[in-house]
């Protein structure tokens, strides 16, 4: 009987509890907790529920945001921390820049002193049902951060991007006792769904996700790799190649190395906050962060965001580094140096950057790590004595996924990211360890991974067959410009030895440089292919000691230890300024040359017509090029660049030309046919947009220093990006000093704003500067309105003749719009609290105006860049004297244009089934670029290009193009009987009908050169 009461009565009081537990917790959760908990105040402890076991404090040891963590100290099983104190953020609750999706993520810090046995768990529950959770092992010593979305976790999941909601977060352990400390606990927070990221922790993430796929982040499956190499025996060989790699490097980080601020150094170190715990165990300091906006964060519970950024430490690690190379030995000082580095090396690793951590994600890594790499690699004897060089080895070849570098070579993907930010980095990573065989294993495993990615012309991330430089899908030199200054590093600290840049790469490469020099003038390569970066220093003037190391490095095939094409562009672009070298090349037998008078660039879709001292760099775009890129907070206006623009540069580059951003009219890029609009609605309606044609038609021909430059331009049907359905037919012929620019089919249908070509738009550095016109005479009023008539002048001194159109001419004070700056509001602004997003300027501009919603508009003008000036005073005599060039034929079926000294006619057929000519070609099979040059009597030199680049469809995804093209024959028929002469073009002839017909095979964009002969 006494047992049962006691039964009885154990059993209520447990009812009791339970309630308690219950009430306590639904009062608690009323309460509207935090959406982050960084346990500041002590009587959070009051919203935690222990087990019987747990101790649960804050501590002010180790911590994250604020100043103390949660620590949690537990004996027995089944032990556990709970509350309902909390919030969920909602999805309006954040501002993301782009539109990619997102989904609700459980983000926290956890820290171990030491690793420990068992795991714990992670468990969301509603109304007492577990409804999400995760499991990690312990196993691990410092911070880990860890973001894992809940459609990842077991349970009831929630699908992707969908919201969740939980009144109940618990913590439970596995193993009978522990320690582990929390802190910045975010319930859940939205997070931008590619950047969540597996590691040791929380290996299930992105299960999904192919191995080895995303190479932004460390990855498991690159990490596998490199833990399971096998190092062979180094050769006598090898031993001399890597203690010349070694000595290399250090004479390259130590260049001006020749004193050191001690007392700078101490003091930069002090700032970051790094300490020994009392007990020399551990090392303490504020949170280490490369990139902190992944993170929720609430200053009222976390207090004011105290950090150190991974980049800031790598800067003071670096030049303490480079400070004790040059030391005295056994000073104080080189003690000191050393033992800060040291100090700095385990807070590193301390603060969760190990091998297998990813601290929720370290998307991007190489932008934030290069210095502390360099820094490691000088200070190797001293970590390798501390017993710190294999596991900050490790730490740095997790976190550049060096372990990519073991795949097969067909599993291999350039990235001119990684050329960027990682490739010089992993050079030397690949020597951090204390074992000479395993170096020179990974080095020649660097080597082959680099030699074969710089040859890669195929991918979507490729050095194309122009040399061209592919980034996001397009020819991007902003992108390029970092490979170009990283990657000569490596192949001249490669030279020479074993591990040498095999053959193939290092042509591609040295191409793609060359191509970088052919693009730019002197040194800017312009508004048309600056991506996101228009009017912002586009320059490669930067380049002056990477193309002296590539120079240096010797040419691709072993032949000699000069490059002599490299030196001679050295020389050209550089030369004035060093003569030591250039005395070098010169002994060398280095011949300068100038710059080809045209180029052609068909995976960028440009072409580059020089005379003299000036270029002009004429762009367009394509179903398969891209016109512009816009961020969220980039180039916002960026429209209209490629609509077949043309940028006039003399030698002094972008300001020097007239171009600057401060009052740009983003409607204004000289060349362009364009919508003139409000800036207000010129800007894209999307935070992300690369947008190209469903037009086929873009690219140029040459021959013998001549060209023609064609496009048709599309901005797509009214439910795209732009709803103007901006519609023309544009041409562009290239005849020494001067341009021919034809445009025909000009059409729209927005009913508001007038569709403009401009010819030019610069700016005034004095409003009294002149425009000479027919109409107006010479023009220095400030502000004017006016016509320019037959022919004006701008500022620079360049001449425009028009044959065809009514020109408006304007002399202003501009007010445009930062390009950073969104006028969209649903858009996040990053304009800098001290930049205004109005911008002014005084602007000189001309356009033809072709009106409202036109149908069939056209133009014709020439252009004479820069001109002398005696050319500027009597324009309108030299314009009525010039009978060089005639106009045959320009409208929607073809421009032809004959340029009568060098017996040249340009021929662009946008028509092929229309088109019948009546002197030598009278027939072509597909819309195709011909340029004719009668050499004697009975020879015709031809140039033939299809510019239809015929990209295939992507295998994977159909919405994309393979980035290759694949060849396309081409008839044309000439009048009467010619055989065809040609040294590496695919050529067939046939006659009949008094007609020889010729295919060709053409590819790439290219100029297929070939000679007609009489037969």
């Amino acid at each position: 009987m006494m047992r049962t009461k006691l039964h009885w009565l154990n059993g209520l009081l447990h009812l009791f509890l339970t309630f308690c537990l219950i009430l306590a917790a639904i009062t608690v959760f009323s309460q509207k907790g935090p959406f982050v908990e960084s346990f500041e105040r002590d009587d959070v402890l009051k919203k935690y529920i222990a087990s019987e076991g747990s101790i649960i404090s804050t501590s002010a040891k180790h911590y994250r945001y604020g100043k103390q963590a949660l620590k949690w100290t537990w004996k027995g099983k089944d032990a556990s921390i709970s509350t309902s104190y909390f919030r969920l953020l909602e999805k309006g609750m954040q501002k993301f820049d782009y539109d990619f999706p997102t989904s609700p993520t459980f983000v926290f810090s956890v820290y171990s002193e030491k690793p420990q046995q068992g795991s714990a768990a992670i468990r969301f529950s509603t109304q007492g049902n577990d409804a999400a959770w995760f499991t990690f092992p312990l196993n691990f010593y410092g911070w880990r951060t860890l973001m894992v979305p809940f459609y990842e976790m077991e349970g009831h999941i929630p699908q992707k991007t969908a919201p969740v909601s939980f009144d109940s977060f618990k913590i439970t352990a596995t193993a009978s006792s522990g320690t582990l400390l929390f802190d910045d606990v975010v319930f859940s927070q939205y997070v931008d769904d590619r950047m969540q990221s597996p590691d040791y922790l929380v290996p299930f993430i992105k299960k999904e996700v192919p191995a080895g796929s995303d190479h932004f982040m460390p990855g498991l499956y690159y990490d596998a790799l490199a833990r399971q190499l096998k190092p062979t025996t180094i050769t006598a060989k090898e031993k001399k190649g890597l203690l010349e790699v070694e000595q290399k490097i250090s004479k390259e980080l130590l260049t001006g190395v020749d004193k050191y601020n001690y007392i700078r150094i101490v003091t930069d170190f002090i700032k970051l906050g790094i300490r020994e715990s009392d007990d020399k165990r551990v090392v303490l300091g504020p949170p280490l962060t490369h990139r902190d906006d992944f993170f929720y964060h609430d200053v009222a519970q976390q207090g004011t965001q105290v950090q150190n950024s991974t980049k800031s430490l790598g800067e003071v690690m670096k030049t303490i580094a480079r400070a004790y190379a040059i030391a005295p030995d056994n000073s104080d000082e080189k003690r000191n140096l050393e033992n800060m580095f040291l100090l700095a090396t385990r807070y590193f690793l301390d603060q969760g950057w190990q091998r297998g951590a990813n601290g929720g994600s370290r998307s991007l890594i190489g932008y934030f790590t290069r210095e502390l790499t360099e820094g490691c690699y000088l200070m190797k004897q001293p970590l390798a004595k501390a017993g710190l060089l294999n596991e900050v080895g490790g730490s740095l070849q997790w976190l550049n996924n060096l372990g990519k570098m073991l795949g097969p070579d067909n599993s291999f993907r350039v990235d001119l990211d990684f050329l960027n930010t990682q490739a010089y980095g992993c050079l030397l990573i690949s020597l951090l360890s204390d074992s000479r065989d395993l170096q020179a294993t990974w080095l020649h495993a660097y080597s082959n991974y680099i030699s074969v990615v710089l040859g890669q012309q195929d991918k979507p991330e490729a050095y194309k067959p122009d040399g061209t430089a592919w980034h996001h899908r397009g020819h991007y030199p902003a992108y390029a410009y970092g490979s170009f200054a990283s990657v000569p590093r490596i192949l001249s600290t490669l030279s020479g030895t074993s591990f040498k840049i095999g053959e193939t790469g290092h042509k591609n490469f040295k191409k793609a440089f060359l191509a970088a020099i052919a693009y730019s003038h002197l040194y800017s390569w312009g508004f048309g292919n600056a991506g996101r970066h228009p009017l912002h220093s586009n320059s490669i003037d930067g380049l002056k000691n990477a193309c002296l190391a590539l120079a240096m490095s010797g040419n691709p095939e072993g032949s000699s230890k000069i490059d002599n094409e490299l030196a001679a562009a050295y020389i050209r672009l550089w030369g004035a300024k060093d003569k030591i070298n250039t005395d070098i090349f010169n002994k060398a037998g280095t011949s300068v040359q100038q710059p080809a008078p045209y180029v052609v660039f068909p995976y960028g879709a440009t072409a580059v017509q020089r005379n003299n001292n000036w270029a002009a760099i004429i762009k367009g775009y394509s179903k398969y090029l891209w016109a512009s890129e816009i961020y969220a907070a980039n180039n916002r206006y960026g429209r209209y660049p490629a609509n077949g623009t043309i940028q006039l540069l003399n030698g002094g580059g972008e300001l020097s030309s007239g171009f600057s951003q401060d009052g740009w009219d983003w409607n204004r890029y000289p060349g362009a046919t364009v919508i003139h609009l409000p800036l207000e609605k010129l800007e894209s309606p999307r935070p992300l947009l690369k947008f190209s044609s469903g037009e086929v038609f873009t690219g140029a021909a040459t021959l013998n220093g001549y060209g023609v430059f064609a496009m048709q331009l599309n901005e797509g049907p009214a439910k795209g990006p732009f709803t103007g359905q901006l519609k023309a037919k544009k041409s562009v012929f290239s005849f020494g000093e001067k341009l021919v620019c034809i445009g025909s089919d000009i059409s729209a249908v927005d009913p508001a704003y007038p569709v403009q070509t401009n010819l030019f738009q610069l700016a005034l550095s004095k409003t009294e500067a002149a425009v000479y016109t027919q109409r107006s005479g010479t023009v220095k009023d400030f502000p004017f309105e006016g016509k320019g008539g037959d022919w004006l002048i701008d500022q620079q001194g360049s001449g425009y003749h028009v044959l065809v159109g009514d020109v408006d001419l304007q002399k202003s004070k501009q007010r445009s719009f930062n390009g950073e700056y969104s006028v969209n509001k649903a858009l996040k602004n990053r304009v800098k609290s001290e930049e205004l997003p109005y911008t002014y300027g005084n602007f000189s501009a001309a356009w033809i105006n072709h009106g409202i919603s036109p149908k069939g508009a056209s133009y014709q003008y020439i252009i004479y860049p820069f001109m002398a000036k005696a050319d500027q005073v009597n324009f309108g005599q030299k314009i009525m004297a010039d009978h060089s060039v005639q106009v045959l034929q320009a409208d929607s079926i073809a421009h032809i244009v004959t340029y009568k000294p060098e017996k040249l006619t340009g021929y662009v057929l946008f028509n092929a089934k229309a088109f019948s000519g009546k002197d030598v070609l009278v027939k072509v099979s597909t819309p195709c670029m011909v340029i004719l040059q009668q050499k004697e009597t009975d020879k015709i030199a031809v140039s033939l290009v299809q510019p239809d680049l015929n990209f295939p469809v992507d295998k994977k995804n159909k919405n994309l193009f393979e980035c290759i093209s694949e060849p396309v024959l081409v008839t044309v028929n000439f009048n009467g009987r010619w055989k065809a002469n040609a040294v590496g073009v695919k050529v067939q002839t046939s006659y009949a009908n008094n007609q020889t017909a010729v295919t060709v095979e053409c590819q790439h964009g290219f100029s297929q050169l070939l000679e007609l002969e009489k037969n």
